[in-house]
């Protein structure tokens, strides 16, 4: 049945040949003959009929929209009512709808949680707390994930999610991020440790957190340690590169930072990306006296930002001028020139495959001060102890003691320490032991 013949086809036969075609499983002729049927009648049971067989060929931007304007116009049809929910669970819930605002998801989440499709709950509930950690509202992602159980999620599966995370990752990726948005890093390692061991391609993603964490504790040398995994191998995720190797600048090592950042460049596929990591690529090398290269990678960068539309950073156009100034043919258009981005794919292959080396604690001019007397403080961005002068020191809680609590007295360690965060140098503690009571105690 084509479309003239469906517009030539008398209503009444139109109903009985749609009705044949859907019993056979013919979705998508079935789905021509219910949309005249539609047009024509405006009946709830045409419509109905039309929007399962759009869920059913995964034509969900159609079926979205007839969904909702069912549910306007026949709100008490059981017929309407069943194609309905089905069409905003595949295709709200199970299926990611960037269309969809996080008060209307709530909304309809209300009478898919009242239908008693139990077993669709968890993955409800789910992605309403992943619409709040878009939207950054972190106490609702907290309340969701009270109402949500991590291991009823861990064999569920949502169709056309290839490649994100996991249903269970998920609650936990969510979580974790409105522990962090809300400052609480050491309730997130907490978290980090309790979980389940995730999934090879999904792990890396983890790993990120933990790096934010232990930068809110002012544990830098963690912080590295995880830096220094990723140089190790290849992320699943190729963002990872760039976070990590940001984090390295921040923390002073430059040369480790180039590394990741030019593995980030050679396996990123995220084109719109490129342009800002060479621009932060560039920067390092200018600091390293690398200025032929920087301005191949600053040109080609503008060309790239100009071409796609994208706006250009003002930070590009002061890295250009300083890296003329030390440039031996700085008028040279290496924008267009065919050999540019050979030569510096062929730096970035060089530098990517060099061997990541990270400063050591020897390396610092402050020397770690041994023995030590605190109390230990719980703060809303992590542990510390302060000492009886006021000498305050943030702790990692990998180096918490056991049966440590708030106002316990222990003796300790103080390691130099850097807050990037801050741009200063201050103190760790490690060796954390409580403290002996005294005889006369």
């Amino acid at each position: 049945m084509n479309a003239d013949t469906v517009e030539q086809t008398p209503l009444d036969q139109l109903g009985l040949a749609a009705q044949a075609l859907l019993d056979t499983g013919d979705h998508e002729p079935a789905a021509a003959a219910y949309a005249e049927l539609w047009r024509r009648t405006r009946e709830p049971e045409a419509g109905a009929a039309l929007l399962k067989c759009l869920r059913r060929l995964g034509r969900h931007t159609e079926a979205l929209p007839l969904a909702d304007e069912l549910s306007r116009l026949f709100p008490d049809s059981p017929v309407c009512h069943q194609q309905v929910l089905k069409a905003w669970l595949h295709g709200r819930f199970l299926r990611r709808d960037p269309d969809c605002p996080l008060e209307k998801l709530e909304a309809c989440a209300q009478p898919l949680l009242n239908a008693g499709l139990k077993w669709r709950w968890p993955l409800v509930r789910l992605a309403l707390m992943e619409e709040a950690a878009r939207a950054r509202q972190w106490d609702l992602v907290k309340t969701r994930a009270t109402q949500s159980d991590p291991p009823k999620l861990r064999e569920a599966r949502r169709p056309g999610r290839d490649g994100e995370l996991s249903p269970q990752a998920s609650w936990y990726d969510c979580l974790l991020q409105a522990l962090l948005g809300t400052g609480r890093a050491a309730a997130a390692l907490l978290l980090l440790d309790k979980m389940p061991e995730p999934l090879p391609p999904e792990r890396d993603r983890f790993l990120l957190h933990k790096l934010d964490a232990y930068l809110m504790l002012d544990s830098p040398h963690d912080a590295l340690a995880i830096c220094a995994e990723f140089g190790r191998k290849l992320p699943s995720g190729r963002w990872a590169f760039a976070e990590a190797a940001r984090l390295l600048r921040d923390l002073g090592e430059i040369r480790a930072a180039m590394v990741l950042f030019c593995r980030a460049l050679l396996y990123s596929d995220a084109p719109s990306q490129t342009g800002m990591m060479m621009v932060e690529l560039s920067d390092l090398m200018l600091r390293i006296g690398w200025n032929g290269i920087a301005l191949k990678q600053l040109r080609f960068a503008l060309r790239q930002f100009r071409d796609s539309g994208w706006t250009v950073p003002p930070r590009l156009f002061v890295l250009e001028a300083a890296a003329e100034a030390g440039c031996t043919d700085p008028g040279k258009d290496y924008a267009h020139d065919p050999n540019t981005i050979r030569d510096c794919m062929e730096i970035w292959s060089r530098e990517a495959n060099r061997h990541i080396e990270l400063r050591r604690d020897a390396d610092h001019t402050r020397r770690v001060q041994n023995g030590l007397l605190g109390t230990l403080q719980l703060q809303s961005a992590g542990w510390t102890v302060r000492t009886a002068n006021g000498f305050v020191v943030a702790c990692a809680p990998a180096d918490m003691p056991e049966r440590g609590k708030p106002g316990s007295e222990v003796t300790f360690d103080a390691a130099p320490s850097f807050n990037h965060f801050i741009n200063a140098e201050t103190w760790r503690a490690i060796n954390i032991r409580l403290a002996q009571p005294s005889a006369s105690a």
